[in-house]
């Protein structure tokens, strides 16, 4: 999630940041406006800047809330997919989830 890429003389040149900013987005909205809301939310994400994911939170009501995740696919393949997924209905459901990543996939 620390990565960013530019092109060089004509190549793609991959960038690992020891450190990246990231902001929470947190927004109340009225459901009649959510179209507008994720039209905003979908623009391009720069790959030049990291992170390339974008995350927002919409709190409808206090009951409804919805959760928007845009992430690059240079960055995103199907395993880390399926991994966040996992760990995404665990946390909503009110599973434990491990701190700890499961390094048990051989990674190239």
């Amino acid at each position: 999630m620390r990565r960013s890429f530019s092109i060089e003389e004509g190549d793609l040149v991959s960038y690992i940041h020891d450190e990246v900013s990231y902001k929470q987005s947190y927004e109340t909205a009225e459901e009649k406006d959510f179209n507008t809301v994720f039209e905003e939310f979908i623009d391009n994400i720069d790959l030049s800047k990291a992170p390339l994911f974008k995350a927002k939170l919409l709190k409808f009501s206090e009951q409804r809330h919805l959760f928007l995740l845009n992430i690059h696919h240079i960055i995103f393949d199907g395993t880390s997919c399926e991994i966040l997924m996992n760990e995404l209905l665990n946390f909503y459901n009110h599973n434990n989830i491990s701190c700890e990543p499961d390094c048990s996939q051989n990674f190239r």
